[in-house]
């Protein structure tokens, strides 16, 4: 099962360049075009089984991109292309769609929950909050006294560092 849109008449036939550049545009996830290896794991693909990542055209497998989004999630939200060649790591990162592409809804879910953290803490003027284990925080831009959280409804007062019940 492809995500691919067809991309020709005779699907043994790789797409030209401009049917190639129309699927790359369009699709949630590139697919290889031709058997190949997992540049991390060095399973075989054989076609539309491999994802081809956008902006750097390196080819992996599905489970080994999900695993790099996993782990690289713990401690950061940039996911870079997995590839290493020597001491050399691609620069690139993944594009958004391409993670949600691949993760299940639960972990896509986690994936959003991780960036708003860090949203949040590399922001000077963000607050968080009152309301206890609530995940919810505004960015303050110039005077504010009071803010209705957008996650659970609750009015903040800032310059008494209180909640307000409903």
């Amino acid at each position: 099962m492809s995500d691919l849109p067809s991309s020709s008449s005779n699907p043994t036939k790789p797409p030209n360049e401009s049917e190639l550049m129309r699927i790359l545009t369009d699709a949630p996830l590139a697919r290889n075009f031709e058997a190949t290896k997992c540049l991390l794991c060095y399973q075989d693909l054989e076609v539309d089984q491999g994802v081809i990542l956008r902006d750097c055209f390196h080819i992996f497998c599905d489970p080994c991109l999900v695993q790099t989004i996993k782990v690289t999630i713990v401690f950061d939200v940039q996911v870079h292309c997995p590839q290493i060649n020597g001491e050399q790591r691609c620069s690139t990162l993944l594009q958004e769609r391409e993670i949600r592409s691949l993760l299940s809804g639960e972990d896509y879910e986690r994936y959003e929950r991780k960036c708003l953290e860090f949203a949040e803490g590399g922001n000077a003027s963000s607050v968080h909050c009152l309301t206890k284990k609530c995940k919810g925080w505004i960015e303050v831009n110039g005077y504010v006294d009071s803010f209705v959280c957008s996650v659970c409804c609750q009015k903040n007062c800032l310059s008494c560092r209180v909640r307000f019940g409903k």
